[in-house]
């Protein structure tokens, strides 16, 4: 019997460690950024007087302005305080006073600023300052982009392509997104490139998707940057280049994408494309474990148990195990499974045992099926009722404190 539960316990840690398609479709990249501030985009937007155009912090005192008559004069004056007003908008919104922050752009909007018109709208679609409204966070979106505001085109594309607002429509979505990508607007472009991944209002053109994203990934959008690495990693729209996927992964990965975090983890752990190093590995794993990543967790989790990377210690492993059965990741809950029954890190227990080898079972892990059924063999009727009873209300509980 032994020799059996030995074999089961080995299957169950011997599921895929995590990469860029585990729990997704073969090819898994991160999906449309959501709507945009100027502010949360990375840029702070001064007015330049002198080419009449806005342009990114750091903002200096316009020298001494010459102008050709009253009337110029006054709309320089109009501009100052147009500015000054949209400024005392932006630090209102990041100190989190977002009623005098929707205030400041209402009236600016109303006036038609373009960029407060897009803070109009992106407060109008959080909620903030004003109730809920997509169809007004539209409107604001439409005006501001009508003007050629970047931002606001990506924003009214996003809400096109999720529907938010307005009837979903991809096509129009992409038309918003190129004109911003255009631009030079890495979320449009990022959007962009996804849009053309996907064959989503455009045809699919893995070639298109890789050009937009390069675009985005170079402004130093880590989503992108995965999403080359991913694309580069499977040959799609490039040759197969394990070492340009590494690079881009490691530049997400170092912005703290927790996605790029676990695949350097996996890469590391089977010396793809690089020497195999168990130490890099758990560290990645670690890395994205620490954000609540599942998969990272479940990973970690196997280091400890296999003492690879880091000391084998069990205890530790149930806990990363545990963290990431609580959010339901199927591997995990049938690995947890696994350690009550043996007792390995926590009291052996059979219930629990059964309990979360089920779990994990209804949750995918199909290399645990055969450890549950082998292991009602061992357990009384009543021990196997109090089993089912327990996983039904921690599925009840959503896996939290089971």
């Amino acid at each position: 019997m032994m020799r059996t539960w030995t074999v089961i316990f080995s299957l169950a840690l011997a599921v895929p460690l995590g990469n860029a398609r585990e729990g997704w479709s073969a090819e898994f990249e991160r999906g449309l950024a959501s709507p945009q501030s100027e502010e949360s985009s990375g840029k702070i937007f001064c007015y330049d007087h002198v080419t009449k155009k806005h342009h990114s912090l750091p903002c200096e005192e316009p020298e001494h302005i010459q102008v050709g008559s009253k009337q110029n004069s006054l709309n320089d004056t109009r501009e100052l305080i147009s500015n000054f007003a949209y400024q005392e908008g932006i630090a209102a919104y990041k100190s989190g006073d977002y009623e005098v922050a929707f205030r400041k752009f209402n009236v600016l909007a109303e006036k038609g600023h373009p960029s407060a018109q897009n803070y109009l709208g992106l407060m109008y679609r959080q909620g903030y300052g004003a109730p809920q409204d997509y169809r007004i966070s539209v409107k604001w979106y439409k005006l501001a982009a009508d003007q050629g505001n970047a931002d606001a085109q990506a924003n009214l594309g996003y809400m096109y392509s999720s529907g938010s607002g307005v009837p979903q429509d991809e096509k129009a979505a992409v038309k918003w997104y190129q004109l911003a990508a255009e631009q030079g607007n890495a979320t449009a472009q990022f959007n962009l490139g996804y849009m053309y991944s996907l064959g989503s209002g455009v045809p699919q053109d893995a070639r298109n998707a890789i050009k937009w994203y390069t675009l985005a990934a170079m402004q130093g959008l880590a989503n992108a940057q995965y999403n080359l690495g991913v694309k580069y990693e499977n040959g799609r729209g490039a040759p197969k280049n394990y070492k340009t996927a590494l690079k881009w992964y490691r530049l997400a990965a170092n912005q703290g994408h927790a996605d790029a975090q676990n695949i350097l983890g996996t890469i590391y752990y089977n010396g793809k494309g690089v020497a195999r190093n168990y130490k890099s590995a758990a560290n990645w794993y670690r890395a994205a474990a620490v954000q609540g990543y599942a998969i990272a967790q479940f990973n970690l989790g196997r280091m400890f148990v296999q003492g690879l990377g880091v000391p084998k210690d069990y205890e530790t492993a149930t806990k990363w195990f545990t963290l990431a059965a609580e959010q339901g990741n199927g591997n995990a809950q049938g690995t947890l499974g696994v350690m009550y029954y043996y007792g390995y890190g926590v009291m052996q227990d059979f219930v629990y045992a059964h309990m979360w080898g089920n779990l994990g079972a209804s949750n995918g892990n199909n290399k645990v099926v055969e450890f549950r059924d082998q292991l009602v063999k061992r357990m009384t009727p009543s021990q196997i009722a109090e089993a089912q009873k327990l996983a039904r209300e921690c599925i009840r509980k959503y896996y939290k404190m089971c």
